[in-house]
């Protein structure tokens, strides 16, 4: 039985796209929602902006707690500053999760030639299922 779903979030419009799913898969099941955004730390320089962003992060998130308790479900807020992808695994295992739910964005050539996104370097190591909502577009 699934018990605790882990959304990676990071207020794009895939990672809403996933909220959405998180959701009512969280709803449908009685499960805990564990929202889970994470501040790229090699993005700042030095570690005032990075608390800042932190503290502006779980703000953002904290709008998420009305709906949870509207819809009926336990929900958990994380703010973790790290690598984005090594943070979401080390958090699957922390939990344990029974699922991870992730957005995807449509990244340009270049960053496609230059990078791998987060879904990339998640989906082959996640201990768990892992749920990507269909994105709209071609």
């Amino acid at each position: 039985m699934l018990r605790q779903v882990l959304l990676a979030y990071d207020g794009s419009p895939s990672s809403e796209d996933a909220l959405n799913l998180a959701c009512d898969l969280t709803r449908g099941l009685g499960a805990t929602l564990q929202v889970l955004t994470v501040i790229d730390q090699s993005a700042y320089a030095n570690g005032v902006e990075l608390e800042a962003e932190r503290r502006s992060a779980l703000q953002r998130l904290r709008r998420l707690e009305p709906m949870a308790l509207r819809a009926g479900f336990s929900l958990q807020l994380e703010v973790l500053i790290g690598d984005p992808a090594k943070e979401i695994l080390a958090q699957v295992s922390r939990l344990p999760a029974d699922i991870l739910v992730l957005g995807r964005s449509r990244p340009s050539t270049i960053d496609r030639l230059a990078t791998s996104s987060v879904v990339e370097l998640v989906l082959p190591e996640a201990a768990c299922a892992v749920l990507l909502p269909k994105t709209a577009g071609p």
